[in-house]
């Protein structure tokens, strides 16, 4: 017995496939469509992660070097060894 679209509604996985078939051009068209509560929502879950991952990232830089990052040098390549025993401290994690 097949189910009607009328009838029965999709589940989340459903829902979940079809738009994981979605073409990149229809997914912008469904985004143009929904307006700019698509905007809103994306704004708030990014504020919300990073809100969470930030203060572990950074515990976790303090955690490995010892002391806590300095926004100058965060984009610096003076300090790589540093740098990247940090982040081999976050992954050991």
């Amino acid at each position: 017995e097949t189910r009607s679209a009328e009838k029965v509604p999709m589940n989340l996985g459903e829902k979940l496939q079809k738009f994981q078939e979605l073409s990149n051009e229809e997914r912008m068209e469904l985004t143009k469509e929904i307006g700019p509560a698509f905007g809103v929502s994306v704004a708030i879950v990014a504020v919300c992660y990073w809100s969470i991952t930030l203060p572990i990232l950074l515990n976790a830089y303090h955690d490995s070097t010892g002391e806590w990052p300095k926004f100058e040098e965060i984009f610096s390549l003076e300090n790589g060894g540093k740098t990247a025993g940090a982040v081999a401290g976050v992954f050991a994690m």
